[in-house]
């Protein structure tokens, strides 16, 4: 991880001394949901049902370029999700998953409308998640082990008024865990997530310059 931020910093500093760019903070909201509400596993008779988790996220995001433009991002989110695993018509056995990550999204995007003081933007790229301390509420005969990174897939759309960002997002990663009942691992399907966020630049240079 050390080397993608060194890599990173290296080409925005170097991007940065023949065009337009950006630093500055964000934070914001997460929610997400997988695909399907209820994953079934027929060979041991497990349903498990996710309720809505929800979260926030704060960090920092870097952009360069003029009309097209990339943009990095680093930023720490903690999302909480519980969980009702029915193992059969009597035994029902509520969990709760913590999930800490450093996400790194790397977007591509372009100024659909590019004006001196407002612009609206679209965006996509890959998303890099790394583990910074998920944790699962212990369970009888119910384990999450958290993976130490997963890499997905980000749009959506973004809005400047000013020095002021508004950003909102899609994401589909898969989970940073793996869930299993006794000696069966089950597979859930992939994280459908929305975060928003609010963005304030702190350095905004060739902002006026000719595109």
């Amino acid at each position: 991880m050390r080397k993608i931020i060194l890599l990173i910093a290296f080409a925005t500093c170097s991007v940065a001394m023949f065009g337009q760019f950006a630093f500055g903070i964000k934070a914001g909201y997460n929610t997400s949901l997988g695909f399907d509400k209820d994953w079934n596993f027929d060979a041991s008779n497990v349903n498990i049902k996710s309720d809505l988790g929800q979260g926030f996220h704060a960090g920092v995001f870097a952009r360069i370029g003029k009309r097209w433009y990339a943009q990095p991002e680093l930023y720490y989110n903690m999302q909480k999700t519980n969980y009702q695993i029915r193992l059969s018509d009597i035994q029902n056995i509520d969990q709760s998953v913590t999930l800490s990550t450093l996400d790194l999204p790397i977007m591509v995007g372009f100024k659909i409308i590019d004006m001196s003081n407002i612009n609206l933007r679209i965006m996509l790229g890959p998303q890099f998640r790394f583990n910074a301390g998920s944790v699962a509420a212990e369970v009888e005969n119910v384990v999450s082990d958290p993976k130490k990174a997963q890499i997905g897939l980000v749009t959506g759309l973004g809005v400047d008024l000013w020095f002021m960002t508004l950003d909102v997002r899609y994401n589909l990663i898969d989970r940073l865990y793996t869930t299993s009942v006794g000696e069966n691992q089950i597979n859930g399907s992939p994280i459908n997530a929305f975060n928003i966020s609010i963005g304030w630049k702190i350095l905004d240079f060739g902002k006026n310059s000719k595109k």
